[in-house]
């Protein structure tokens, strides 16, 4: 996976990025998008992000997420 350019929020970018997770079952890349508060998922061999949680800026509403800094999945 690669990102060129700069930060931004668009689902090729990322913003103050905090932690990445690899699910080795599947080799997807999960990111702490932290700037963009939200929850990005990566397949392999694509540079395009799939939303998985926020994305509707900071907040407590259930489509929101608040400068997540870890990932934890079960």
């Amino acid at each position: 996976m690669m990102f060129l350019g700069s930060s931004g929020s668009l689902l090729t970018q990322l913003s103050s990025p905090n932690s990445v997770v690899l699910d080795s079952s599947t080799n997807t890349l999960y990111v702490a998008d932290t700037g963009n508060h939200r929850i990005l998922s990566f397949e392999p061999n694509v540079t395009t992000g799939v939303l998985v949680a926020g994305g509707a800026g900071a907040g407590t509403s259930s489509t929101q997420l608040s400068s997540p800094t870890d990932i934890y999945y079960d």
